[in-house]
Parts: structure tokens; C-alpha cells; sequence
């Protein structure tokens, strides 16, 4: 009805305008989603979820615990387990802690491990607002101190990966060594930044999970998919279309591994070795037989390089 009124309301020439218009965008969307759903390549890299849907089903031995921490904008849930030195894990857009299983039962034996439901995702609180990467790694450092993290190792997946960028220019004295892996240095796909766009953003996104969650196989993958609200989900890609960690990375000085599957066309090794080739202390790892999550298609490959550079 009330898009019915504003058209009523505008003059002829401005109602074939504004039809071309929405007529662009739906035909862009649709050929986004197509694209999307029928190239594998495109389909592993852009939507992460798709990437992991074995692992979400699988079972893994038991090497964690599960607690609830409770921060100024409500509780987050993590799993934590094992001693030694601080591994932490942030995830990726639409993800959960679960995506880390593999890795936290091959860390758990050499280090204390924390795998965070970042806000919005997961089992945590998914309030309206908060969702800027100041928000987040005020988050982040809230957890820190909620749990008596000193410092840690910080591992961060495509999102989760800007945010431990972000996290480490602001704290450094909590950082020993940083991994992003699967993300994004510059910008995030089309396809993705879709959702952030006025008046097509949420319908967007609306048709994007329930399509994807009526494709996903397994009970386990479609509740993580479905776990974001609209807002967390909408509000927190905003972020990660905006956040541009090229210059955050200039200002870092600890220890960095950047870890990109041979298959990933959201952060792909030849683009992320533009951005990365005049900085120092900075490595670069391809991961092969992987796409986004290489934690979740190769994990064993992914778990011994996670391991060697920790202990190094």
C-alpha cells in the first residue's frame, strides 16, 4: 500500500524511471542469485555456509566446553578448552563457532582455545543495533576481559578476519600473532553487498535465506543459516562491505599469517598479494582443495599450518 501512494504521487515520466529502475535491480538480483546457485565456484566462495555444511553435520570428538559470558549488549555464547597459550577464533558472516571444530580439537592439545558466537550469530544475543567494527571489537575486548585473556592469538575468518584486524590496531598490547583466513581485503562480492542497498537490501536477503535454506541438505547447516536475525545480518555486512583493512594492516606489527583457499573468489591469494606485498612480518598461505573455509574443506591441511605458525 504505501509503495502503491508514493506512485501514485509521482509524474509519468518519473514512474518510467522509477520502474527501470526497480526492474535493473530485480534483474540484477536475480542474475546475482543465479549465478550464485549454479557456478560451484561462485556458490563456495560467496555464501560461506555453503561451504561447511559437512562439517555442521558432522561429529567431531569432544575436546571443548560450552558457557555463556554476559557483556554490556547481552550474552555470549563460546566454547573453550585445552591449555598453554591463548588461541582465539572469530568466524565469518552467517557463521557460528561451529565452523572451528576441526581446528579447536587439533589446538586443543597445545593451547587454551576460545571459539566465539560473535553478537548477532550463533547462540548469542542478536540485539537491533551494534553492529560497526567499533562495536565489534569492543565486543571482542569486553570478552577478553570477561574471560582474563590477556593475550592472544586471534584468528578471524572473512568478517571475523576484519574484525581481528581492527581488534589488533586498537589493542596491540592483547595480540601475539594474527591469522585472517578467507578474508576480504578489499571489497566483499556484488552478490553479498546486495543486502546493504536501500528498499532491495532486505528483500533481497529474505529471498537469499529462505532459497539457500531450502537447498541446504542437513538439519544442522539450515539452523546456522537461519540463526541471524534480518537486522544482525543486514547491519553487520554493512560493516564488512565498508571496512577496508588495507591502511588497518599498515598500522599492525605483530606476527600475521593470511590463509586463502586456492578456490576462493571472495579473498583469492592474487588479490590479497597486491595488498599485502609491502608489508613486513606478513606471510601468505594457499590453501589447496578449499575454497572460503579451508578450516572446513581441508582441515587437516588447514589445522597443520594453524599449528606450525602458532608455535613458532
Amino acid at each position: 500500500m504505501f509503495l502503491t501512494k508514493i506512485i501514485r504521487q509521482i509524474t509519468p515520466r518519473r514512474k518510467v524511471i522509477f520502474v527501470l529502475t526497480v526492474t535493473f535491480f530485480l534483474t540484477l538480483m536475480a542474475v546475482s542469485f543465479i549465478r550464485t546457485v549454479r557456478d560451484p565456484s561462485v556458490h563456495r566462495s560467496d555464501l560461506p555456509i555453503s561451504t561447511v555444511e559437512d562439517a555442521l553435520s558432522s561429529r567431531s570428538q569432544a575436546s571443548t566446553n560450552k558457557a555463556v559470558v554476559h557483556l554490556s549488549h547481552g550474552d555470549v555464547n563460546y566454547e573453550y578448552g585445552g591449555n598453554g597459550r591463548n588461541v582465539v577464533f572469530l568466524h565469518c558472516w552467517a557463521g557460528s563457532k561451529e565452523y572451528w571444530k576441526w581446528t579447536t580439537q587439533a589446538l586443543t592439545p597445545h593451547f587454551r582455545v576460545y571459539a566465539l558466537d560473535l553478537k548477532g550469530f550463533g547462540d548469542s544475543d542478536k540485539p537491533d543495533d551494534g553492529y560497526t567494527i567499533d562495536d565489534f571489537s569492543n565486543s571482542v575486548a569486553e570478552f577478553f576481559n570477561a574471560v582474563k585473556i590477556d593475550k592472544a592469538i586471534i584468528v578471524g575468518h572473512s568478517m571475523g578476519g576484519k574484525i581481528a584486524v581492527d581488534f589488533t590496531e586498537r589493542y596491540p598490547d592483547r595480540v601475539e600473532k594474527l591469522v585472517l583466513v578467507g578474508t576480504p581485503i578489499g571489497k566483499v562480492s556484488m552478490g553479498l553487498r546486495i543486502f546493504t542497498f536501500p528498499i532491495i537490501g532486505r528483500p533481497w536477503y529474505w529471498i537469499v535465506r529462505k532459497l539457500v535454506g531450502h537447498s541446504l541438505q542437513t538439519q544442522e547447516a539450515k539452523d546456522a543459516w537461519q540463526k541471524p536475525t534480518t537486522n544482525s545480518a543486514i547491519k553487520s555486512m554493512k560493516m564488512l562491505s565498508k571496512t577496508n583493512i588495507a591502511d588497518k594492516l599498515m598500522n599492525i606489527h605483530v606476527p600475521t599469517l593470511v590463509v586463502t583457499g586456492e578456490r576462493d573468489r571472495s579473498a583469492n591469494a592474487k588479490q590479497n598479494r597486491v595488498y599485502l606485498q609491502n608489508l613486513k612480518d606478513v606471510k601468505l598461505c594457499i590453501i589447496r582443495n578449499a575454497g572460503h573455509s579451508p578450516m572446513c574443506e581441508n582441515p587437516s591441511a588447514f589445522s597443520h599450518l594453524l599449528l606450525g605458525f602458532a608455535m613458532s
